[in-house]
């Protein structure tokens, strides 16, 4: 096998030391706000996406609300995620530290939704049907790259409010009337109809930074919602995690997850789409990528393993075929749920996946070994990559060149 060493980015990335008092310092500046009266209820989005230290944000969020003399609860707001049913998006929650106890306010959790109205292009548009009834909505989510298409607007508020919000019957809406490209025109015709018939106060928009820390976390007016978070993404863009080189024969990944990704893997990370409607990213480009395992947070949603060439038996056991059937289904992308080559163990995975890149010697193999396609930080790297990062200032060796070594199992041990 070829010989490995923990190599770490070092990347000069804005960070915010404290989020949830960011968060409650702009939400108290929140215009929206001021037009509730006291004792109103106000429904609150929770995503089911891994952002950092969400739980007290939202911990901080309700508790100020409360102070305020509001009454908030939290909803689910993840599509069909959780097998689309109640106790699935609750569990969802739950698996990011998110409970009633812990938040400090109610959970309501349904799949019942009302339709609010229409696009230009007779597409229905759902809420939450408790979250309808409420005085006041306040979204939360995190803006970033989509893993679908490229606009400049992709994936954040906007599409809480058209996707997130509507439950499954909001995203099968979504992905029923728009492929892949287009999906940039019909989100924000989506959103701008539920702006316009709902109580929404304004949102909470977060950025990470290539650590997957909070680097900018800040209250957006319900009437600036379209033009901030084209802003906000052009940010998110320029300080997000990559890879440190554009080539590898190789990419063996610890673990995918919905936690880590929507697509299971981020595909601006891998550098591969794998959607009918869209061409794929120019890079990275990765000959082969082995999937060891999935995130015990993703609950058997195995989405986005499709996008491996190589993966274990113990993965496999792991699936929930009606979670990720529902998922890729309603999101459009049924290649995402393909099961790849799987084997015993990660030895013989990895020597399948050798035996395939074509007749590179040990000593030229450029690949890279990750924890999943969210935490860029360390890594270990191939000798032939740190030969080509060379003298990269941003790039710190940590250990020595070793060979890959198993257990007695035949799986990987980390050095």
């Amino acid at each position: 096998m070829f010989k490995i060493a923990k190599i770490k980015q070092l990347i000069k990335t804005p960070e915010i030391e404290n989020p949830s008092k960011e968060a409650v310092a702009s939400l108290k500046n929140l215009r929206g706000l001021q037009t509730v009266k006291k004792g109103s209820k106000i429904a609150i989005t929770a995503g089911s996406r891994g952002i950092y230290l969400i739980d007290k944000i939202l911990k901080e969020i309700v508790s100020t609300l409360i102070a305020m003399e509001f009454k908030p609860f939290l909803f689910p707001a993840m599509g069909s995620h959780g097998n689309a049913t109640a106790d699935g998006q609750v569990k969802v929650l739950k698996s990011l530290r998110i409970n009633e106890e812990r938040i400090g306010c109610p959970i309501i959790s349904s799949m019942n939704v009302i339709e609010i109205g229409k696009t230009a292009g007779e597409v229905p548009v759902y809420i939450d049907a408790h979250a309808a009834k409420a005085d006041g909505i306040l979204v939360i989510n995190r803006v970033k790259a989509h893993t679908i298409f490229s606009g400049d607007i992709e994936s954040g508020i906007v599409k809480m409010i058209a996707v997130g919000m509507g439950k499954e019957a909001g995203a099968a809406a979504v992905h029923k009337n728009a492929f892949g490209s287009s999906l940039q025109k019909l989100l924000p015709e989506m959103a701008a109809v539920a702006l316009s018939r709902l109580p929404i106060i304004g949102a909470i928009a977060i950025v990470e930074n290539a650590y997957d820390k909070t680097a900018l976390i800040t209250a957006i007016e319900k009437d600036e919602i379209f033009e901030k978070e084209r802003k906000l993404l052009i940010f998110a863009k320029e300080i997000s995690p990559k890879l440190p080189v554009d080539f590898l024969h190789f990419l063996i990944v610890d673990e995918i997850g919905k936690n880590y990704s929507g697509s299971g893997m981020d595909t601006n990370i891998i550098g591969r789409r794998m959607h009918a409607s869209m061409p794929e990213l120019e890079s990275p480009k990765i000959l082969r990528i082995f999937a060891r395992d999935i995130s015990s947070k993703s609950n058997g949603n195995s989405i986005g393993l499709g996008l491996a060439d190589f993966t274990t038996e113990r993965l496999v056991k792991k699936i929930d075929h009606k979670a990720t059937y529902l998922n890729c289904i309603t999101s459009g992308s049924p290649e995402k749920a393909k099961i790849p080559m799987h084997f015993s163990n990660d030895k013989e995975a990895i020597a399948a996946a050798i035996n395939t890149i074509g007749p590179v010697k040990k000593g030229d193999i450029k690949a890279l070994w990750i924890k999943n396609t969210l935490e860029l930080e360390e890594m270990f790297a191939s000798e032939a990559v740190i030969k080509e990062l060379g003298k990269n200032e941003n790039i710190k060796k940590i250990s020595k060149l070793r060979k890959l070594s198993f257990d007695r199992n035949g799986n990987l041990m980390h050095l």
